[in-house]
């Protein structure tokens, strides 16, 4: 039997509608497996961090191996997050050289703090 539903979760907005089950809403969604099985089986993600925009080759085209605005890379590792959900989860520190404002100066370099979070939505 379905059940009324209110909730407002941190971002305040406030949702109101029945409960249903995945497998209810949709007959093809596959019930969540268990955390262990998810974080033995489910392979690490990886991203690559750049000023450059994505290379989109035409056809005949090679891709292109070096990348000048490279900044570093990220691996996200299958986790089990405190409420529960699945997903990765990541963190990296790296150095970002901003734009030179004023010839012959150093560029100024700050560490940013990479922390991705990636939540599992549908199984």
């Amino acid at each position: 039997m379905d059940s009324e539903n209110t909730s407002t979760p941190a971002h305040g907005i406030q949702y109101t509608g029945l409960a249903h089950s995945s497998s209810e809403v949709n007959p093809n969604l596959k019930e969540t497996p268990p955390a262990s099985i998810f974080t033995e089986k489910v392979l690490p993600l990886h991203a690559n961090i750049t000023h450059s925009p994505p290379n989109l080759l035409e056809d005949g085209e090679s891709e292109r191996v070096d990348d000048p605005g490279h900044i570093g890379t990220l691996t996200l590792v299958p986790c089990t997050f405190a409420d529960g959900s699945l997903g990765w989860k990541g963190r990296r520190k790296v150095n970002v050289e901003l734009l030179n404002i004023q010839p012959g100066e150093k560029a100024p370099v700050v560490d940013v703090a990479l922390l991705w979070d990636l939540r599992l939505l549908h199984w």
